[in-house]
Formats: C-alpha cells, sequence, structure tokens
C-alpha cells in the first residue's frame, strides 16, 4: 500500500505541494473454519489469513510459528492430518505421514480440502512458489525437533522459529488483491485437525511491504486459533454444496472476527536470507 499524504509547503512566491508516502499497514490474522469429511471422518479445516488495509501490500515471509497453549488435544504439534501426494503419503489421510509443501497437496477436490499446508499466498499446487527456511532443519526437542527432512513432516516443530517465504517475489503471489488473494487477505496456512477439537492458540510474525519498489520490509506479530469448539457459538449455516461426494460435504463455516493487534519486532537472525530477493519486489 502506498497513500499520499498532501501537505502544503509555504514559500514566498509559490505553494508547493509534497506526496509523502505511509507505510503498509497489517491488521490482523483471521481464521475461517469449515467442518469437512474424508472417509468417515469428522474433520475441520481452518486457513489463516493476514488482513491489509492497502491495495498493494504483500506478505514476503513468516517465521517464528510458536504454540501459545489451550490446546484441548494431547499433543497440538501432531494434530494436523495431511492428504497430499507426497511420495511417503500418497494421498491416505493421516497424521504420521504428510508435508507442508503446498506443491503436494494434490487434486482440488480429493486431497486439499483435507490437508494442512502452509503458502505465502496463492493457491496450493505445483505452481506455488512458497518454501520453508532453515529453521525447520533444527532445534527443538524429542518428537517435535528440527531435521534433516525440513517440512516434509506431518507435525509442527517445538522449536519456535518454524518459517516460510515466497521464493519469487516478483510473481506477487503474497499481495493483496492478486487471485486468488482477496482485496484485503492473504493465505498463510491450512490446518486440518478433527472435528470439535482445538490444537490451540499460536504465535507467528510475517515480514510484508506495501507492494513499491523500494520499500521498506515491515514486520509483524499476532496470533490465531486452530480450533473449532471456540467457535460453536459464532457458527452460522454454509451454503450447500450440489451433488458433492461425501468426502468433500462441508456442513457450515465460522469466521473468526478477533483482530489480533501486532506490534513492530526486531529483524530476527536469518532474515536476511529469507528477505535477499525481497529488494526486487514491485
Amino acid at each position: 500500500m502506498c497513500k499520499n499524504t498532501l501537505i502544503p509547503a509555504l514559500a514566498s512566491t509559490t505553494a508547493a505541494l509534497i506526496a509523502v508516502p505511509t507505510q503498509a499497514a497489517f491488521v490482523g490474522f483471521f481464521a475461517t473454519v469449515t467442518e469437512v469429511t474424508s472417509g468417515g471422518i469428522l474433520l475441520e479445516q481452518i486457513r489463516v489469513v493476514a488482513r491489509f488495509n492497502g491495495p498493494t501490500d504483500t506478505v514476503l515471509n513468516a517465521f517464528n510459528l510458536v504454540y501459545q497453549g489451550d490446546a484441548t488435544v494431547a499433543d497440538p504439534y501432531g494434530a494436523f492430518w495431511h492428504k497430499d501426494n507426497s511420495d511417503y503419503n500418497g494421498g491416505v489421510l493421516s497424521k504420521q505421514y504428510g508435508t507442508w509443501a503446498p506443491t503436494l497437496t494434490g487434486s482440488a477436490t480429493l486431497n486439499r480440502p483435507f490437508d494442512s499446508f502452509l503458502v505465502i499466498g496463492g493457491t496450493a499446487t505445483t505452481g506455488n512458489t512458497s518454501n520453508a527456511d532453515p529453521s525447520w532443519n533444527s532445534g527443538g526437542s524429542g518428537a517435535h525437533a528440527g531435521g534433516a527432512q525440513g517440512w516434509s513432516r506431518a507435525d509442527l516443530l517445538n522449536n519456535g522459529t518454524m518459517g516460510w517465504f515466497n521464493s519469487a517475489p516478483p510473481n506477487n503471489q503474497g499481495r493483496v488483491g492478486v487471485s486468488p488473494n482477496t482485496a484485503t487477505d492473504v493465505l498463510l496456512g491450512q490446518f486440518v485437525i478433527d472435528r470439535n477439537t482445538s490444537a490451540g492458540t499460536w504465535r507467528l510474525s510475517i515480514g510484508f511491504n506495501d507492494g513499491q519498489a523500494g520499500s521498506a520490509v515491515q514486520f509483524a506479530t499476532g496470533t490465531f486459533t486452530a480450533t473449532s469448539t471456540a467457535t460453536d457459538s459464532a457458527r452460522v449455516p454454509a451454503a450447500p454444496l450440489s451433488a458433492a461426494r461425501p468426502s468433500q460435504a462441508t456442513s457450515r463455516t465460522t469466521q473468526t472476527a478477533t483482530i489480533r493487534t501486532p506490534r513492530s519486532i526486531r529483524t530476527p537472525r536469518g532474515i536476511a536470507m529469507r528477505m535477499a530477493t525481497a529488494s526486487g519486489q514491485r
């Protein structure tokens, strides 16, 4: 986003107007919760977006994803279902095998509604340019420690530094208004959990700019909740799907209305690598 504020500059014989651009503004994280069913297993599909207030605001990366608490499941890091086409999953609904890579999600109808993945905008297809950063390779402890497999795993890490980025910023995949992003929202991830459970609250930071060449990269932090039970009172009926297959049916959709107030943060270690190509943003 680049808004212009006009400021009169006084002179003895003329008055000039100086345009001063303002920076992009992050509004918060929002989640849309949709009930889905696959193979008789009742699931919740939670799609998390970053919302902005300008016409060209652009997400460059996400980082420091960390669990905050309030889960109703015993293991929130391992609470997520996958149904992707990775060779270690093969399109089977599973919590044990899968990947967070959007390029391996597979079919838009048979896989995508039931698969957990992470993106910087765009659609979970082979053409998506979102990639894991090196934070997935180390840190943490026990079963959820980082490793050589990166994000080619079904669980999330407990190292507190998980991140992903758009590896081709000039394609504007993370920009509002560039399809399938809406005029205000950029998709950051889809999390599929068991129906009527909660994987708790998660904190996430993002790097973004106003989409103009040479504009400064800004950082903000907020939280979102991967839950179904906490929003039951706010659920509204969704439009029925005509001739939907049993594994595709959705019954109702919920949108959380809580705005998470961002705060400025310091540039984290390693961010220079993640943002190396961001200077060419257009």
